[in-house]
Order: structure tokens, then C-alpha cells, then sequence
């Protein structure tokens, strides 16, 4: 027995294949950016333009990588958004990376919200 073919979609295969590789190529762009922003700041360069949701990673890598001064400017610079002073103990240490993904996406949990497509009043819980 043969498996039924994939239904066509309503716009038609070859609009269907224009839509999904315009897609394909903005992801694209857009992955090349972001891994831009990350060379730049993971080289020492500023904070300001990477995104929320790697501003942790890029600050654990920091203080790993670069030299002592730099994870004290990255404090500096980074309690100033408030909810980002969680990011370290009261001893200075940089915490764990899931633990700064967690205060980062608790942080920010409307925008997870958004950009997961939740609308007000659906699966509440979310992000947990």
C-alpha cells in the first residue's frame, strides 16, 4: 500500500517553496547577525546589542575568557538593568549559565510569551 501524497497547499507548490525559502534566507541573515553581535562581544567588544536571551552566555564566556577587569565592567555595566544583579552571589561570582538562563527568561517572561505566540490567559504556567 502507498502512503497518500502531501496535499498540496492552498497558495500552490511553487508559492509554497517562494515562501519557504524567503523564510530559509531570513533566518538565515538574521543567524549571521546575531553570530556577528556574539564574535564582537565574546572578543571583548560591548554588551549592548546582544540579544536578551545570550547576554548569560556571553557574560559566563567573558568571565572565563577575557581578563579579570573585564568580568568587573560586565557587572558594572549589566546591574544596571536591575533583574541582572541576580546574575551574581553576594560574594561577586558569576552564577552557573542555567541558572543565569533562568533569571534571564523569568526576567523577561512576557516577551517569551510573545514571541512563543502565548496570548493572554493561555498556558499561564509558561514559561516555568
Amino acid at each position: 500500500m502507498t502512503a497518500d501524497p502531501d496535499p498540496e497547499p492552498p497558495e500552490g507548490w511553487d508559492r509554497y517553496a517562494r515562501r519557504k525559502q524567503a523564510g530559509f534566507e531570513y533566518q538565515l541573515e538574521e543567524t549571521r547577525l546575531l553570530a556577528v553581535k556574539l564574535a564582537e562581544a565574546m572578543q571583548g567588544g560591548p554588551l549592548e546589542q546582544v540579544p536578551v536571551w545570550h547576554l548569560g552566555f556571553v557574560l559566563e564566556w567573558r568571565a572565563e575568557n577575557l581578563p579579570p577587569g573585564t568580568a568587573a565592567n560586565d557587572r558594572a555595566w549589566a546591574v544596571r538593568h536591575g533583574w541582572t544583579e541576580a546574575f551574581w552571589s553576594e560574594s561577586g561570582w558569576l552564577h552557573p549559565l542555567s541558572y543565569l538562563d533562568e533569571v534571564t527568561l523569568q526576567a523577561n517572561r512576557d516577551a517569551w510569551r510573545e514571541d512563543a505566540g502565548l496570548p493572554p490567559g493561555a498556558a499561564e504556567a509558561w514559561p516555568c
